[in-house]
């Protein structure tokens, strides 16, 4: 199960999450969850109020911005996906696309 914008979330809202959590040890968990959110979720859930939502996640992962070559490897392969093996822009027009992109993975 995925939650996404979850730095909106209220307090009685990750406690509803903290409370789907609740396992027992020595059984399978029967669900995966991933909380999806904004650099803002992490501070929060570190918030004293959510320690115990923040002990019960097994590990917390955070993107940062992909490079430039990154992202021009990233442009690459998803054409070359859609089965185009030329870049169909000029180069200045591409080395704007990807100056106008921010980084951001979910792009």
């Amino acid at each position: 199960m995925a939650l996404d914008e979850a730095q909106d979330f209220s307090a009685t809202a990750l406690e509803e999450v903290r409370l789907l959590t609740c396992d027992r040890r020595d059984t399978q968990p029967p669900f995966s969850l991933i909380l999806v959110g904004d650099d803002q979720l992490l501070p929060r859930l570190q918030m004293g109020i959510n320690a115990p939502l923040l002990a019960r996640l097994s590990f917390c992962l955070q993107l940062q911005p992909w490079t430039l070559e990154e992202l021009q490897g990233y442009f690459q392969a998803r054409l070359q996906a859609a089965s185009i093996h030329t870049v169909p822009f000029d180069e200045a027009a591409l080395q704007l696309l990807l100056q106008a992109h921010t980084g951001d993975p979910g792009w």
